[in-house]
């Protein structure tokens, strides 16, 4: 099958150019380019025998792919992990005029389709150009499983005060944090997790750890963590939490009593950052799927995609400290398609078109509404996906709800169809920043403190309609993008 034939395949989103595609690993900025690394089972669209994929970016839109990175080997397959510039080779790896690129992922022997339990260890890799990398057969692994069960996905950063390079890495339901003066040899100098975050009794997978400048100018660091069976919907999520570091432990500075969630949808796990970015930007991007019905979601010559690239901040609200998220639209380019609609007041049982069939974009849409306004968001053009939402007397109040409407899998066919609920804080306007592709819709909401990632598959990818059901709506302003 032509790719341009696969009628799933999305055209803002990363998609592996045929099999199967998860976790975002080894996510650096080099010379220019957005490197994205993933894990990918080239030789058929269900999770199998994992490589590393890779591709980059010049505006985190546009994807060129690149040769297979990581294979499996003697020491077992590739699982998650990550790549910082080894700016100083004090790895040793490299020699005068190296790119000094540096991979960290997850060796597991004997974990298959067949067979759920693997032993897993740590190992390096490293690339003097980018494409091609030295596996290190000779010294891996570097961090040897000590009995672990879940022992994986280690994350790696320099943290310039301590002058030393740091790891955070999946150890069951804790992470632990290590140390290493040359990226081979490392120490584990403490853990956190346990008792201190919101666990599902699965492990923490794919653990990040960052910092942020927030709003005031203070330096925090940001904690993240997947949750497999469990999150704010059924199935998996990232969490994260706010705190100080020392490098070597974490401390949560944040107090709130409920789990603080990157993305409340039912599609939005695995979530890493990119490191080595220009200005200290934090962008990151997730894995735009969930474990409950990922291998059997309907396919042709791929499955799953990545969400779309993220712009990360701290900002301070009524309830403290809390992650704002913008889409990283270097890649799109406005159009003037919505200029007609800047103002134009939607009454009870009116419909408007915001978006043309089979036009994948970004909409940043405000609205006004009247107190007791429902609205009714259908940005596929069916009711495959829709949101309603709803102004009340103290915020918003939003339903997502999704229908099946192409067959596939047994775990698609009894998970995927679902509904969920949150509210969102006062505010005299409804802001929503919404990409729309053709088999997803992603929205941050208002401040964006709030988001929601949604897959749908559907026979065909209609226009973007807005129906007012009750109440009247002011379309204050919408502004379209495409990609460049």
């Amino acid at each position: 099958m032509l790719l341009s034939q696969d009628p799933y395949r999305p055209e803002l989103h990363f998609t592996a150019p045929f099999g199967w595609l998860n976790d975002p690993n080894g996510l650096v900025f080099v010379d220019g380019e957005w490197h994205l690394f993933y894990q990918y089972y080239p030789y058929g669209n269900k999770w199998n025998d994992m490589h590393w994929g890779h591709a980059v970016s010049r505006d985190l839109t546009n994807w060129k792919h690149l040769p297979i990175a990581l294979k499996p080997n003697e020491l077992g397959v590739c699982f998650s992990g990550s790549a910082v510039i080894d700016h100083n080779n004090t790895s040793g790896f490299f020699k005068d005029g190296d790119l000094n690129l540096v991979a960290f992922y997850t060796n597991t022997m004997g974990l298959s389709p067949n067979q759920a339990d693997g032993l897993q260890m740590n190992s390096v890799a490293s690339s003097t150009d980018g494409i091609t990398f030295d596996q290190h057969v000779a010294i891996n692994p570097i961090i040897p499983n000590t009995g672990l069960k879940n022992f994986r996905d280690p994350k790696v950063f320099w943290h310039e005060e301590s002058q030393r390079w740091v790891m955070v890495l999946t150890e069951g339901e804790e992470v632990g944090i290590y140390n290493s003066e040359n990226l081979t040899e490392w120490t584990r100098v403490s853990g956190w997790g346990k008792g201190e975050a919101y666990t599902d009794g699965g492990p923490f997978e794919c653990p990040d750890l960052f910092s942020i400048v927030d709003d005031k100018g203070v330096t925090r660091w940001v904690m993240v963590m997947g949750t497999i069976f469990q999150s704010y919907t059924e199935g998996s999520g990232t969490q994260y939490v706010i705190g100080d570091f020392d490098g070597k432990t974490f401390t949560r500075v944040d107090d709130h009593p409920d789990v603080l969630w990157m993305d409340y949808g039912k599609d939005f796990y695995a979530t890493q950052s990119w490191s080595n970015t220009p200005n200290n930007r934090n962008v990151a991007i997730a894995w735009m799927s969930n474990w409950l019905y990922s291998n059997d979601v309907p396919a042709t010559s791929h499955r799953s995609a990545m969400s779309f690239p993220r712009e990360l901040a701290l900002v301070t609200t009524s309830q403290g400290l809390r992650m704002a998220q913008t889409f990283a639209s270097d890649g799109m380019v406005a159009t003037d398609n919505c200029a007609e609609l800047w103002g134009r007041v939607v009454k009870s049982n009116e419909t408007v078109t915001l978006s043309d069939p089979e036009l994948a974009s970004m909409i940043d849409l405000e609205l006004t509404l009247d107190n007791q306004t429902e609205i009714l968001l259908s940005p596929l053009g069916s009711e495959a996906l829709q949101y309603r939402i709803k102004k009340a007397d103290k915020g918003y109040q939003v339903t997502m709800s999704r229908q099946r409407m192409v067959d596939g899998d047994e775990r698609y066919q009894q998970n995927f169809a679902c509904e969920y609920n949150l509210e969102l804080a006062d505010n005299e306007t409804l802001s929503l920043s919404i990409v729309r592709d053709r088999t997803s819709c992603e929205i941050i909401y208002n401040d964006g403190t709030v988001s929601t990632t949604d897959c749908a598959f559907t026979h065909s990818f209609g226009e973007f309609n807005l129906e007012v059901l009750q109440g009247n709506a002011v379309i204050n302003t919408i502004k379209e993008s495409v990609k460049g």
